[in-house]
């Protein structure tokens, strides 16, 4: 009976919550729920549900023990996300809101379909924020600084829900700029930034976690946690799969990789670095120390490893 039970949490548990979220975000904000109490019960009622699941059918047993990770997390998520988030909305949103009324002023038509019913136009905005996401997670793997500042979330050695919000503050600021300026300047409405909030943070959780999800068509429309385990990989040319949401990008794009479900032989960032700190003072730091982590080119102590990331 057990079993039967795994196989079909295996086959529809990933559809059934994405759509969970879409829909029940709708009907709550169409309801007057506050657009604030919608995103933070989503988010925190997928924690519950997936971290049961990765402990009751995990894609690998051995992730389910932690690794001195933990305390790391949860840091990043108080502070590199929540505090981070927190000041760059009061920081950026009147602006932003500002720029977006001048830009209505001169322009004499709506830039945003708002007439659209909400579902349609939250299905518009994933696929436009998805482009701007793809180009900027594509640009931390080959612009050097960006991609220190990116080594902070691949300094991970397994893969589970919560470690998604392992993030450099920097990033967080990067990728909040990325999907909230192009829904702000186009005019798109309150409710459906509300939507798409809750949204990514459930995709977020579900994209990292340690589930053995059986996705099928799905690892051809949405960035899944099979896209995602080879994104991890210590190898550059196995490292890909950008999509932040979707995976549409990756495919237009030529960076979408799925040689199997397994995943890559190890994680991490590669024989570059001598050891890469684990504390979070120590990963908020690592982009500006870089050169004291890693090994120089003629240490003999460095891993003779091609293709690892630099």
């Amino acid at each position: 009976m057990a079993q039967i039970m795994k196989s079909a949490v295996s086959r529809f548990f990933y559809p059934s919550w994405l759509l969970l979220t879409v829909l029940g975000s709708y009907a709550m904000i169409v309801s007057g729920f506050a657009e604030a109490t919608t995103v933070i019960l989503f988010f925190f009622a997928s924690c519950g549900v997936i971290l049961a699941l990765e402990w009751w059918m995990p894609f690998k047993r051995e992730w389910v023990k932690p690794q001195k990770d933990i305390k790391t997390d949860i840091a990043h998520f108080f502070l590199s996300a929540g505090v981070t988030v927190s000041l760059i909305r009061a920081l950026l949103y009147i602006p932003l809101f500002m720029l977006a009324s001048y830009v209505s002023s001169i322009i004499p038509f709506a830039l945003w379909p708002a007439k659209w019913p909400l579902l349609i136009q939250f299905v518009l905005v994933v696929i436009l924020v998805d482009f701007f996401t793809y180009w900027v997670h594509r640009f931390m793997h080959t612009v050097d600084f960006l991609w220190r500042i990116h080594s902070v979330h691949h300094s991970v050695s397994r893969l589970y829900s919560f470690n998604s919000v392992r993030v450099h503050p920097f990033e967080t600021i990067l990728f909040y700029v990325a999907q909230t300026a192009p829904m702000v300047l186009l005019g798109a409405p309150v409710e459906l930034m509300a939507m798409f909030t809750c949204f990514i943070g459930v995709t977020s959780l579900l994209q990292h976690c340690n589930i053995d999800i059986r996705y099928g068509v799905f690892n051809s429309i949405f960035s899944t946690s099979d896209l995602h385990r080879w994104h991890h990989s210590k190898i550059v040319k196995e490292a890909l799969n950008y999509g932040d949401n979707l995976i549409i990008w990756d495919i237009v794009f030529g960076s979408y990789y799925l040689p199997d479900r397994n995943g890559p032989a190890e994680l991490g960032i590669g024989g570059a670095i001598r050891e890469y700190p684990q504390n979070y003072i120590g990963q908020i730091l690592a982009p500006f120390t870089w050169k004291r982590l890693a090994y120089s080119n003629n240490d003999t102590a460095r891993p003779k490893v091609s293709g690892e990331h630099d």
